[in-house]
């Protein structure tokens, strides 16, 4: 089953009696649990070249993005391979690899906010007694992926499987390599992206519920357009971060 969202049963109270009917529960991270205050998940690397062009003379985003892609066709890369990359592209960041890691780092730990809905009923899910787990296609090791989670207060879960450590995104081999793992039980996933997180869930045999991306909701609701300009959308950005970050506008 998948919840289609837009129906009468997309509610808080729909996802909860999901929950209830099911012995272990994931979520996806980003737009899920947590989103950033950007309004598609590039522009943070468009926000990392505004600092690096000027400096270097390259197209960072075209580099960072380029890299990404070559190696995730037939693995999930640490970001240390994307960075190696990155340098192999544009040759004078050569030795300036571990900086450019850790400024993505820190840009990306003050864009995120945590989806405060989803949260609760994360936490909802652990006084239940479910085994609660996080299932996420990231480039950042586990450790770093825990140390995000903490800093927005999402914490006790049972597992965090991250595809660089398993070297497979979900859409690859993640979601076969979690079912190895668990004990038998009633499988659910929560998560944002029907590439990502539905299709691939549910062609293992894993119920899942679709929860709405703030953006996708702001568009819906506003009938709004993005801006084309860094600066206006990552505005608009902001703005939806607050207004819209709950899943159940």
């Amino acid at each position: 089953m998948h919840n289609k969202t837009g129906c009468g049963d997309y509610t808080p109270e729909a996802l909860i009696r999901e929950i209830e009917a099911h012995d272990i529960i994931s979520f996806d991270i980003f737009d899920t649990l947590v989103m950033r205050r950007v309004y598609v998940n590039k522009d943070v690397f468009r926000k990392m070249a505004q600092q690096l062009d000027p400096v270097w003379g390259i197209d960072f985003f075209t580099a960072r993005t380029q890299a990404e892609v070559a190696l995730s066709r037939e693995t999930y890369p640490y970001i240390e391979a994307i960075y190696a990359d990155v340098s192999r592209r544009c040759p004078c960041l050569k030795g300036q690899e571990t900086a450019l890691i850790a400024d993505e780092l820190a840009l990306e730990r003050e864009l995120i906010v945590p989806r405060k809905d989803v949260v609760a009923i994360f936490e909802h899910a652990k006084q239940m007694g479910k085994m609660v787990n996080i299932v996420s296609d990231m480039y950042f090791d586990q450790d770093t992926i825990c140390s995000i989670l903490d800093n927005v207060g999402i914490t006790g879960y049972d597992k965090l499987l991250v595809s660089s450590e398993y070297q497979s995104s979900k859409p690859q081999h993640l979601f076969e390599k979690y079912l190895a793992e668990l004990p038998s039980g009633c499988c659910l996933h929560i998560g944002d992206s029907w590439e990502c997180d539905i299709l691939p869930a549910e062609k293992l045999g894993i119920d899942t519920f679709r929860l709405k991306m703030s953006t996708e909701i702001y568009e819906q609701v506003e009938n709004a357009i993005p801006p084309t300009d860094l600066q206006q959308r990552t505005q608009v950005a902001e703005y939806v971060a607050e207004k819209y970050n709950s899943p159940f506008f």
